[in-house]
């Protein structure tokens, strides 16, 4: 019998070599002059405003941002996305989360690919958790007992343990939250929005 794989996701990742204390001081910046920030759930952690390219002057984070496009091309070519425009960072924010916070499931509208870099990761600050978007009836049909051994198949989620330096790219579509912070340090993400050049779908 032949079995299709009809509707797939993925995540995809990678250890960069920068400055994080250079990084991680741009993000305390950011933060002591808006401490504020964006209106978010309590308990969420903190959350800058919006922040754009072209508005950066710290060397590492335009490092990274040059690195982000490049990547967000590359996955636009793999999964048969439109090679006529490219693809480029839209907007990036920093999270900042301290003991007890945490992010319940969301996604990121209007956007293509998330990217995430982690500036700061202590111990038990809690995993990067992706949601299986084609098993949301899943848990009427399925429990698990029933599952011998969990693959990308049977899973309704994925957890993924992130380490300083880590860049991590998955679909803006697909459910994503962050664990508790049970650390008593702050742990520090940069996240990133995608758009394609002269996009006028939305």
């Amino acid at each position: 019998m032949k079995v299709e794989t009809i509707f797939a996701n993925w995540i995809a990742y990678e250890n960069l070599s920068l400055d994080n204390k250079s990084i991680e001081k741009f993000c305390y910046e950011i933060y002591n002059s808006d401490k504020t920030g964006k209106d978010i759930r309590k308990g969420a952690g903190w959350e800058s405003k919006n922040i754009f390219v072209e508005n950066v002057e710290n060397n590492e984070i335009k490092t990274l941002t040059k690195i982000v496009n490049e990547k967000y091309n590359i996955l636009t070519k793999k999964f048969g996305f439109c090679q006529n425009r490219k693809i480029n960072i839209g907007n990036f924010w920093i999270n900042i989360g301290k003991n007890n916070n945490n992010k319940r499931f969301h996604i990121h509208k209007k956007s293509v690919f998330v990217a995430v870099y982690y500036v700061k990761v202590p111990i038990n600050s809690g995993k990067l958790i992706l949601k299986n978007s084609n098993t949301d009836n899943y848990d009427m049909c399925v429990s698990s007992n029933m599952i011998e051994k969990y693959n990308e198949y049977n899973s309704s989620t994925y957890y993924y343990t992130p380490k300083q330096g880590d860049l991590v790219f998955f679909p803006a579509w697909l459910e994503h939250g962050v664990e508790f912070n049970y650390s008593n340090e702050d742990r520090i993400s940069i996240a990133f929005n995608s758009i394609y050049e002269e996009n006028n779908d939305y």
